[in-house]
Parts: structure tokens; sequence; C-alpha cells
């Protein structure tokens, strides 16, 4: 497989879109392994965590965008809203 995270990040996506979940997530974390600040795809993982039904780990995927990029975990902060 590549070593490009845009990739994985793209897969992930394709994954969710197929309703393939934990492939999804699998494909984000990956991503995030190859670059740690890639905002898209971390953005993404706290996304699908709550398309899964796991609020914690989407407040966790919050915290660690908002090292980063503010206004991708801003936008995240508003979807966990929405799902509470």
């Amino acid at each position: 497989m590549p070593r490009n995270p845009v990739v994985y990040n793209n897969m992930g996506v394709a994954y969710g879109k197929l309703g393939k979940y934990h492939e999804e997530i699998s494909s984000l974390k990956k991503a995030l392994s190859l670059r740690a600040s890639y905002s898209a795809a971390a953005y993404n993982l706290g996304v699908t965590y709550l398309k899964v039904n796991d609020k914690k780990a989407a407040l966790g995927a919050h915290e660690a965008l908002k090292k980063f990029d503010e206004g991708a975990a801003e936008a995240l902060m508003k979807e966990i809203n929405k799902a509470s």
C-alpha cells in the first residue's frame, strides 16, 4: 500500500459511504499515523466515531484536532453537539 495519508483518508471516506465504519476508522487512523496533523483525516475520524455512537472517542478526536486546526476542531464540535 502507498505511504500517502491522502490515499488512506480517501479510502476511509469510501468505506464510510459503504457503511463499513470499522474499516473507515482503520484507514483514517492509518492516514493520521502517516501525518499526525492531517486535519481532514482527524475531522473525518471524529465524525466516523459519531457514526458508530462513540461520543467519547469523537471528543478525543476533537481534543487532538484542537492542537493543530482550531477551525476544523470547531466544525467537529458542531457535529458532536448535533449528535447529542
